[in-house]
């Protein structure tokens, strides 16, 4: 009897039932993906070194058991890790010096050093537009909470997905990040972590990343190692239900934040739902450059004007030379970090506002170092609140708004280049904190020629600048790349 008969003989049998006693097509269920992006900051008054060395990847026991560490320790978890880069030289000790300008000049000699071994060896030009796209999707906003987010880090983390999918998952992340092809990609990030790191006792700059498997799930191995040798990138597989590996979990993040976050099983617990958790961290710890600072008999108290009303605030105040640059929409001045970069303050014009400034196209590529600004040197008196900013969300429906989506479609995400099983990019949270204070080191100006974009720098020689309304901040490398950017809606909060 064939299938037209078989119709036949059940005659007024609802179609519907038949539809259902049909063989179905078998469907895997996609498991989702977790990435967490923490950044950190602090700027503080202490002085020492530098850096630069190579990657080495663990010996690994054998499969899946565990790895001896660079220090010798065994870590079963471990299936692969990366050595940072070391220093190379102490900066020099004022005490080991007879005169002070001798010590001057092997203070500059070794501040060439550094500069020397983390230069920028690739164009990042092409990096304004994620810049400056992923600055006002994050950072613009009505409301009077602060806000902060870290560029390199997100790019840097977005760099590490687009390793790990194919297809058109992949297409998007690289169009997002401007960037033609993996290998281009590949080379940039790689340049940009070498670029960034300094790790010499006094100052920090470390951009990390971990990726966490589930023992069930296959990982290919090829990835892992070129994640762990190109990106600083550690991986991990156990069970996200047992405490002691979440606990190693939360030591990582502890690690790799100078433990600013305080990261815990219960206030940061895995979610044993998930495929893999992605956690790119960057400590940042920067000392303001010796020669001219803030002193402790240099804070006044102050009102600072937030959007809901005046509040009081501790401002650190500084006299001396400096330039100011600007535009018709703000005034910006920075101060110099002995990892060779600089803070930024912007402060927006009476009438703009920092979702304006942040929203001009000349803002992000002035902070990048590719637009000019007018610029004078004024005998100025700066001063500026003393805030701890922090912050922690969700930011999946911002790199959706920016063009990832396939990612986080549990139908159309490709994560192939990474593991057999069907994964899909659940939830994406970012954290930052950056904090400032007196006991910050702040010195000369950034000289940098005028050009093209108008704007009416007061006349005059003596200029105060006062910091005491809503204003922007943002920390960049000595190759201007930005660390960290943010909005200071409220000092005190």
């Amino acid at each position: 009897m064939n299938e037209k008969d078989i119709l036949k003989a059940l005659g007024g049998v609802d179609p519907d039932y038949i539809a259902d006693a049909a063989p179905k097509e078998k469907t895997r269920r996609k498991i989702p993906l977790k990435i967490r992006i923490i950044a950190a900051v602090i700027c503080v008054s202490l002085l020492t070194s530098a850096i630069i060395a190579a990657f080495i990847i663990p010996k690994i026991i054998e499969k899946n058991s565990g790895a001896i560490l660079p220090d010798g320790q065994y870590n079963k978890y471990v299936l692969a890790v990366a050595k940072y880069p070391k220093f190379l030289a102490l900066a020099p000790n004022i005490d080991n010096y007879s005169d002070t300008q001798s010590y001057l000049n092997a203070y500059a000699d070794w501040k060439r050093s550094v500069k020397n071994a983390t230069v920028l060896e690739t164009d990042t030009d092409n990096l304004d537009y994620f810049f400056e796209m992923s600055a006002k999707e994050l950072l613009i906003s009505d409301s009077n909470e602060n806000a902060i987010y870290s560029p390199l880090s997100i790019y840097v983390t977005l760099s590490m997905l687009c390793e790990v999918t194919e297809g058109e998952t992949r297409a998007q992340i690289l169009e997002l990040l401007n960037v033609d092809n993996i290998e281009t990609l590949r080379k940039q990030a790689c340049a940009v972590l070498k670029h960034s790191y300094i790790d010499d006792g006094a100052n920090k700059s470390i951009l990390a990343n971990s990726l966490w498997f589930p023992d069930e799930l296959s990982a290919n191995t090829q990835t892992i190692n070129m994640l762990s040798e190109k990106y600083y990138a550690s991986s991990y597989k156990g069970d996200f239900k047992d405490n002691e590996f979440v606990a190693e979990y939360c030591k990582w993040i502890n690690e790799k934040t100078g433990n600013l976050f305080g990261a815990s099983p219960d206030l940061l617990p895995m979610d044993d739902e998930a495929a893999i958790s992605i956690v790119s961290a960057l400590d940042f710890y920067a000392n303001w450059e010796r020669l001219s600072q803030f002193r402790l008999k240099k804070v006044e108290e102050g009102v600072f004007h937030t959007k809901s009303g005046d509040v009081g605030a501790e401002f650190m105040v500084h006299n001396g030379e400096r330039y100011m640059f600007g535009t018709e929409k703000f005034y910006a001045v920075n101060i110099p970090l002995q990892t060779g970069g600089v803070m930024w303050f912007v402060l927006p014009l009476e009438n703009s506002s920092t979702n304006e400034v942040i929203s001009d196209e000349s803002f992000m590529k002035f902070l990048t170092g590719n637009a000019e600004l007018e610029s004078k040197k004024y005998q100025m008196t700066l001063s500026i609140p003393k805030f701890d900013v922090k912050s922690e969300k969700n930011i999946d429906e911002e790199l959706k708004n920016l063009g990832v989506k396939n990612a986080f479609e549990e139908m159309k995400a490709d994560f192939s280049a990474i593991s057999d099983n069907e994964l899909y990019l659940d939830n994406v949270t970012h954290g930052a904190r950056v904090k400032i204070d007196e006991k910050g080191i702040v010195g000369g100006a950034y000289v940098q020629a005028p050009a093209a974009f108008a704007a009416s720098l007061p006349d005059g020689q003596k200029i105060e600048l006062t910091l005491d309304r809503p204003f922007i901040f943002a920390v960049t490398t000595h190759e201007n790349l930005p660390l960290f950017v943010g909005v200071v809606n409220d000092p005190t909060k």
